[in-house]
């Protein structure tokens, strides 16, 4: 899209993981393409102006023997008794993850983000069934916990730096919309691409200003779910462009719908050259 059209796109994601921008390193790197603007909900939310300059340390102690699985290099924790208390995970030999026990079950694990700064904690019930999970900014403070009922997330609870509750959701989706909306709010003339199956996908679908947000849904493998498109077409809010992977998926589409809708395609069948119409404004 950058090359064809001169414009700058940005990632948007919203899923969690502490190893964030080593994975978009990665891909990146496979793919042999620069480094693309990526804006991700959690590390958007956990970061802060003055992180804390406190990290992960295993002490020393007198009541634990300390021993190391040869085959994942983690480090096993025990009482004298035998009783398993702790187990610390590495990545890059640095600390990722500390997991505590209580009677050979897990009740808690703290997860670190390459910095040794405390990012999330997940606490487990009795049935070591995750019960609640917690992320911090770089500071130290809890900006967000998930709160779980028979391992369901069903409470989205959004703090302030003071650790004053400011946003409650039931739903993962309307913490996507209030943070979308927080994210973008003002802008105009934005374009919006995303997979109909993705909930960031539906929240911007559900929210956006239609005079400010145009929307272009992508389809894979669109030549051989005909059937499910036709039903995609004509599913509210009506979908009037579409982005496909490929020319046979484009004229799929083409040869199927019963309506005018705009139809552009990433490579054509015959070579790897970008096949966006002029048209097409990102």
């Amino acid at each position: 899209m950058e090359k064809k059209l001169d414009k700058t796109v940005t990632l948007v994601t919203t899923f969690y993981n502490d190893q964030f921008d080593a994975i978009v390193d990665g891909y990146t790197k496979s793919m042999n393409i620069q480094r693309p603007n990526v804006i991700n909900l959690f590390a958007d939310l956990q970061k802060s102006d003055e992180p804390t300059d406190k990290r992960v340390k295993i002490p020393e102690s007198n009541d634990w023997v300390t021993r190391t699985d040869i085959k994942t290099q983690n480090t096993l924790i025990y009482d004298h008794s035998g009783n398993l208390m702790m187990t610390v995970e590495h990545l890059n030999e640095k600390i990722n993850r500390i997991n505590y026990f209580k009677n050979s079950k897990i009740v808690k694990t703290n997860i670190y983000n390459p910095d040794g700064i405390l990012s999330s904690t997940q606490i487990f019930n009795k049935d070591q069934k995750l019960g609640e999970e917690n992320f911090f900014r770089t500071d130290g403070s809890i900006v967000i916990t998930i709160n779980y009922e028979s391992g369901v997330a069903n409470d989205f609870q959004v703090f302030d730096g003071s650790g004053l509750l400011t946003q409650d959701f039931d739903k993962k989706e309307e913490l996507i919309t209030w943070w979308i909306n927080s994210l973008y709010e003002g802008k105009s003339d934005l374009v919006f691409v995303g997979s109909s199956t993705d909930l960031l996908y539906k929240a911007v679908a559900q929210l956006r200003d239609r005079e400010k947000t145009d929307l272009i849904t992508f389809v894979e493998n669109a030549h051989s779910n005909i059937g499910r498109i036709k039903a995609l077409l004509h599913k509210e809010p009506l979908i009037n462009n579409i982005f496909v992977q490929y020319e046979r998926d484009l004229h799929s589409i083409e040869n199927t719908t019963d309506r005018d809708i705009s139809v552009s395609a990433i490579k054509t069948a015959v070579s790897d050259e970008m096949y966006l119409p002029e048209s097409l404004k990102i």
